[in-house]
Order: C-alpha cells, then sequence, then structure tokens
C-alpha cells in the first residue's frame, strides 16, 4: 500500500476510533450518545472491513517473504530469539508488528459497532 494511501486510511481510522472512545466517554457521563447513528455504524463497519481487507492483504505478502528473509538473518545468529530480534529490526518485521496490531484493533472495532448496530434495532424495537 502507498504511503500516501496509508496515512489517509490511518487518519479515517482514527476518526473512527475517536468517535467510538467520545461515545463511550459521553456514555459514562451521562450524556447523549446518539453520535453513532445506525447508518453511520453500518457504513464504518464497511469501511474498516475494507481496510482490514487490505491490511491482511499486505501482512499476506509479508508473511511469504518471513521465512526466506527468517532464514537467512538465521544463519548470522547463536539463537533463534537473536533471529526474531533482528528480523523484527527489518521494515518488513517492523511493518509486520504494526499490521498485526491494526488489525486487532479493527476487529475490536468492528465488534463494538456490531454490538451497537444490535442495541439500535433492539431500541427502535422497545427491547432494551
Amino acid at each position: 500500500m502507498p504511503h500516501e494511501e496509508r496515512d489517509i486510511t490511518t487518519k479515517i481510522i482514527k476518526g473512527i476510533e475517536e468517535k467510538i472512545l467520545k461515545e463511550v466517554a459521553d456514555y459514562w457521563e451521562g450524556n447523549n450518545i446518539e453520535v453513532l447513528t445506525p447508518k453511520l455504524t453500518s457504513d464504518y463497519r464497511l469501511l474498516l472491513a475494507a481496510w482490514y481487507e487490505k491490511y491482511s492483504e499486505e501482512l499476506g505478502e509479508i508473511e511469504k517473504r518471513y521465512p526466506y528473509d527468517w532464514t537467512k538473518i538465521r544463519e548470522d545468529c547463536k539463537s533463534v530469539k537473536e533471529s526474531d530480534m533482528r528480523y523484527n529490526q527489518t521494515d518488513d518485521g517492523q511493518r509486520r508488528i504494526v499490521l498485526k496490531f491494526k488489525l486487532k484493533s479493527i476487529e475490536k472495532m468492528i465488534g463494538a459497532l456490531k454490538d451497537r448496530m444490535k442495541r439500535l434495532e433492539m431500541e427502535s424495537f422497545n427491547r432494551f
């Protein structure tokens, strides 16, 4: 993924995170929590799913190279742990770490949005 596209994606994901966090903070303070409407929640889930797919694809490409790169690094190391640490210092290693955390974050946000959609649906039928 080009650097410019990553920056835009990161900004948008941060914006979604901020809105979700704002809603949680508003809830705990007893304020109105109508920030995330059903349509907006659904749209966010769709966007997050698309970015999840993009990040997964990028991570997949890195994972395909991992065994070859790691094996080369291992030749000059005394232990597996040292090889892992050296690999993590490479560009692919650093990107791999970042992508794994981004994917976990997106999974959690998608789950939270799903819960919010369920609640909104239940509220619409006066079941909550």
